[in-house]
């Protein structure tokens, strides 16, 4: 069995958050963990490894926004031993971890999504809360059995990016026959010429937006909640095809963008899981304003 109330590294540091989190220790680096459940594994990992999880990503009131077992193809996330995004970060602590093992951390949300997920924070967190990461570790992979891994994974993916196209193709013949991309998986339809100033990198903009599936279904309305305000090409507050497609659009306009997953949520599927892996989406767009 892999754990030891105060190891060398893992020394709790303070007792200021065993009142607002219990159940939770902290080590020396400020990482909240629980031990959930001991695995039968006695292996450690060695440089090189790497670690085979499953990971839910929740609120710190334990609403679950991220799951890696509807979000990827495979239902697991990899991590290399040797990376750790941010003291204080839960892959500290993968190294003392056996197979089988589940453990519960909570960090910094702004410390999560900026170094791990690589994302502006959600509505639903706000700046400075915690919040809370699952993880359960299933494998710890040499470097030999990760690229056999890998292949497994190719092999079981293969036939999705065309599975999209097919479906995607066949959605812009019905509806918007002759149509040509603007570049490979952007198609551009103009609904209401604009008559100002043309969305170009650097500037600022306000722009309303709905996002559906090709059945029409919606997963995101900015009506919802006050137009989205950016500055074009500097922050990542829009998917890919919509950074690219934009500048297509002048101040007044409204348009429809057709985009493949690469320009939009990716082989992952979107960070809220309500977007699959390999999913083609429509964005329509109103652009309010240029600055």
């Amino acid at each position: 069995m892999w754990f030891v109330a105060c190891g060398l590294s893992f020394t709790v540091s303070s007792c200021d958050h065993k009142e607002k989190y219990p159940g939770y220790s902290e080590t020396t680096s400020g990482l909240l963990y629980k031990v959930l459940y001991i695995g039968d594994g006695e292996q450690k990992a060695k440089g090189g490894d790497v670690f085979e999880l499953v990971m839910n990503y929740r609120t710190i009131k334990d609403s679950v926004f991220l799951d890696s077992r509807i979000q990827n193809t495979t239902g697991t996330v990899f991590v290399p031993s040797a990376i750790i995004s941010f003291r204080g970060s839960f892959e500290e602590y993968l190294m003392e971890m056996s197979e089988g093992d589940s453990v519960s951390f909570i960090l910094s949300a702004d410390s999560v999504f900026k170094n791990i997920l690589k994302l502006p924070l959600p509505l639903f967190i706000s700046g400075g809360e915690m919040m809370k990461i699952d993880a359960k570790l299933l494998n710890i992979l040499n470097p030999d059995e990760y690229i056999s891994r890998m292949e497994a994974i190719d092999e079981l993916t293969a036939g999705l990016d065309l599975k999209e196209a097919l479906a995607r193709n066949t959605f812009i013949e019905k509806q918007y026959p002759g149509i040509e991309p603007t570049e490979p998986g952007l198609y551009f339809i103009s609904l209401k010429e604009g008559k100002g100033l043309r969305a170009e990198r650097g500037k600022t903009l306000l722009v309303k937006y709905r996002g559906t599936f090709l059945d029409g279904k919606e997963f995101d309305n900015s009506c919802y909640e006050k137009p989205l305000e950016f500055t074009l090409g500097e922050q990542e507050q829009v998917i890919h095809g919509l950074e690219r497609g934009i500048p297509l659009m002048r101040e007044g306009g409204k348009a429809k963008f057709i985009l493949s997953s690469q320009l939009a949520f990716g082989e992952n599927g979107s960070s809220t899981g309500i977007v699959p892996p390999y999913t083609s989406v429509v964005y329509e767009v109103e652009l309010l304003k240029v600055n």
